[in-house]
């Protein structure tokens, strides 16, 4: 019974894997310039997480969490979230979406949460500092990095300098300073480019 339970607990995992998988193959066959973002943003979150000492487990959660931080751009046709509206929308549909789906719910935190700031200022919830989960804190600061990094890299700038970083730490309020500090430390020990933990859903 124990290696009956054991095969099925492994089953359940690997179904859901897939699952993730083919949802971030949709975002990325929609808006084939995102290919590839997820798991760069599951990456550096790791990475980041590793930095923090969170444990294996709320690492992967996390990682799994950024495969789908694009997923409301799926519903709303592949469009860039260039202003508070598209990214309210997107918010919106991705938490009815994370909420419909069985076994969803533990992303629902980082997902719904990563365009908050840190300062109070940011969407949809307008939380504030320790209120914001920590895996949206995580979340946001490693999208955004890794959104940097892109850019640098389209410009022939070398994208593992620091000074990506401090771009982060420019924006005074919007990143949990703690998180920042964990970033400097994955940059440093080189986790930030290849963490310990790694989840594959290809």
């Amino acid at each position: 019974m124990a290696i009956q339970g054991l095969k099925l607990q492994q089953s359940v995992e690997s179904n859901y894997l897939d699952l993730v998988g083919a949802l971030v193959a949709a975002v990325e066959l929609q808006n084939p310039e995102a290919r590839g973002a997820g798991e760069s943003v599951a990456s550096y979150a790791s990475g980041i997480a590793q930095a923090l000492g969170l444990s294996g487990a709320r690492n992967r959660r996390i990682q799994l969490a950024a495969m789908l931080h694009n997923i409301g751009r799926l519903f709303l046709g592949g469009d860039e979230l260039k202003d508070d509206k598209t990214i309210g929308e997107s918010v919106e549909v991705a938490t009815r979406f994370v909420e419909r789906v069985d076994g969803m719910s533990f992303l629902l935190p980082a997902i719904r949460h990563q365009h908050e700031r840190y300062d109070g200022a940011g969407l949809p919830d307008k939380l504030k500092a320790e209120d914001i989960p920590l895996e949206a804190r995580i979340l946001a600061a490693a999208r955004d990095f890794s959104q940097l990094l892109a850019g640098a890299e389209k410009s022939g700038v070398d994208p593992r300098t620091a000074h990506l970083i401090e771009t982060l730490r420019g924006d005074v309020g919007h990143y949990d300073p703690r998180v920042l500090d964990a970033i400097e430390r994955a940059h440093s020990e080189g986790w930030l480019y290849d963490p310990k933990e790694r989840v594959d859903v290809t």
